[in-house]
């Protein structure tokens, strides 16, 4: 029977050719997210310093990359390609779900934002040329308004969801940073 590794000794035998998982395993590793991995220690060379390796498991492994490669731009990138934030994120730590939930937010809005003006804007230009006007009288009053390309699409019938989000494209892509209140 396997113990667990919290009780586990201090030292076991492997075979140095065998692979990271089947060390986790047989240390019972649980591969929760909650267990970072082991280290293990080789008695090797004989006078020392001894080798050491850090074993990760896979699910710490995902949570490491998932936090330390995303920023803005990544968040910008999953949205705006219609990714589900919520099964990427699954078990994260509060500080990184609070910023993302915060950065989603952010983007959502100024989604909302420029599509209600966007919308706001093409309807008074419609009301200004009036019902019966053709494209070049819509497009003399259009041609005045700063979301001109976007009146364009709305007139032919086109989506501007992918002009929206391209529009709020950040410019700078810090990646999620977790500082403590100490640090300044």
């Amino acid at each position: 029977m396997k113990s667990d590794v919290r009780n586990a000794p201090n030292f076991a035998a492997f075979d140095a050719s065998c692979e990271p998982r089947e060390v986790l395993s047989e240390l019972n590793v649980p591969d929760d997210g909650d267990f970072e991995g082991v280290v293990l220690r080789f008695s090797w060379p004989k006078t020392g310093p001894y080798f050491r390796v850090k074993v990760k498991t896979a699910e710490y492994r995902r949570l490491h990359k998932l936090i330390t490669g995303t920023s803005t731009k990544t968040v910008w990138e999953a949205l705006s390609t219609g990714s589900d934030m919520e099964a990427l994120t699954g078990r994260v730590p509060d500080e990184f779900h609070m910023w993302l939930k915060t950065t989603v937010a952010s983007f959502h809005e100024a989604y909302r934002e420029t599509d209600a003006r966007v919308r706001a804007t093409y309807e008074e230009v419609c009301a200004t040329v009036g019902t019966g006007a053709d494209r070049k009288a819509f497009a003399m009053e259009a041609v005045r308004h700063r979301d001109k390309a976007y009146l364009f699409h709305l007139l032919d019938g086109k989506p501007i969801d992918e002009m929206i989000w391209k529009s709020l494209k950040p410019e700078y892509a810090r990646p999620f940073r977790h500082q403590s209140e100490d640090v300044a």
